[in-house]
Order: structure tokens, then C-alpha cells, then sequence
């Protein structure tokens, strides 16, 4: 999944710790119309919002403006509702999201009851029909990191087998070797 750089400064903002452990806020990737877009698990919001840096990828155009109020009593402009096309591992359908002025997109518990799914924030799973549909994704581990951390896995394994092929290869040599001096 590429995602830019550019569009992740515009649209996903800085994410701060909520607890001493250093957990960040749990995180799931849907794919709107074929994009992937990162959503906030929000279990407190009443309603599913995506953020308005999105709107070129929703082909959509603003409609009335009316507005939301926050837990804090925050109003929050709201640009459109629309019924999109959303996809999440196996589970795809449609839903209502609404388009407003915030930084983070919001999966609400609309979203979650609509479509019968439970959370786990225990393991950091979305669970559908007693299968995993998604994994939080863990903003605690550098993402660089973790992905050399699996390409030295990886390579440790080509480099044992690259290894005992050299070795096979010099016994082979090294036989064959001495049935062409023993020959002449």
C-alpha cells in the first residue's frame, strides 16, 4: 500500500500518546473508492467522519453546511454526507460517512454496529464473525524499523542457504578435483 509523504503530512496530523505505556491511539486502514485512508477506532463518536483533505479522492462536491458538536462541545463543520464505497480485508459495503473540517478521520460506532463489528483493544483486533478483520496498527514501533527487522530475518535465512550451497558447491569442486588428478 503507497501511500505519499505529502498526503500524510496534509491528512494525518501527530498522534500522541494516551497512557504511560507509550500506546497511541488505535488505527485501521479502509480503502474509500480505492484509496487507502487510516481511520481513528473512535467507540465515542456517534458518527463516522472523514476528513475534508480527503475530498478529491471521494468524488463528491460540498453540499450545506450544518454542524456536529464534540464530547468537549466543540462544534465541527460538516461539508457533505455520502454514502461511499468502503473496503476492510474480506468485509466490503457501503456507508454513510460525513465529510467535515477535522484532522484525523473518525471511525464511529455507527460504523462498528452497523456492520456487527466487535473490538478487542486487548489483542488490537476489529473482530467480524469470529474472524479478525483487522489488526490495529501499532505506531509504537518505527515502521522502518520493523520492516528491516524482517528483511534481517529474511536475509539471515538466504545468507544460511547461500551459505550450505557454497559449502555443497567446494565438496563438488574439490571431488571432482581429485578424480581429474588421479586420472592422467
Amino acid at each position: 500500500m503507497f501511500i505519499s509523504a505529502d498526503f500524510k503530512k496534509r491528512c494525518w496530523g501527530t498522534y500522541h500518546p494516551i497512557n504511560k505505556r507509550n500506546r497511541q491511539l488505535p488505527c485501521v486502514y479502509l480503502y474509500i473508492n480505492n484509496k487507502p485512508m487510516r481511520f481513528l477506532v473512535d467507540t465515542g463518536s456517534t458518527n463516522s467522519v472523514i476528513a475534508k483533505c480527503n475530498l478529491p479522492y471521494l468524488r463528491t462536491h460540498l453540499q450545506n453546511n450544518f454542524t456536529l458538536i464534540a464530547a468537549n462541545d466543540t462544534k465541527i463543520t460538516v461539508f457533505a454526507y455520502k454514502n461511499l464505497k468502503f473496503k476492510i480485508n474480506y468485509l466490503q459495503s457501503h456507508h454513510r460517512f460525513f465529510i467535515a473540517n477535522i484532522k484525523q478521520n473518525i471511525l464511529g460506532s455507527d460504523f462498528f454496529s452497523r456492520f456487527k463489528i466487535d473490538i478487542s483493544f486487548k489483542h488490537g483486533h476489529l473482530i467480524h464473525n469470529n474472524r479478525t478483520l483487522f489488526s490495529f496498527i501499532d505506531f509504537t514501533k518505527n515502521t522502518k524499523q520493523q520492516k528491516f527487522k524482517t528483511d534481517w530475518t529474511s536475509l539471515k535465512k538466504l545468507m544460511t542457504l547461500f551459505l550450505l550451497l557454497m559449502y555443497l558447491t567446494l565438496r563438488i569442486l574439490t571431488i571432482h578435483l581429485s578424480i581429474l588428478i588421479v586420472l592422467p
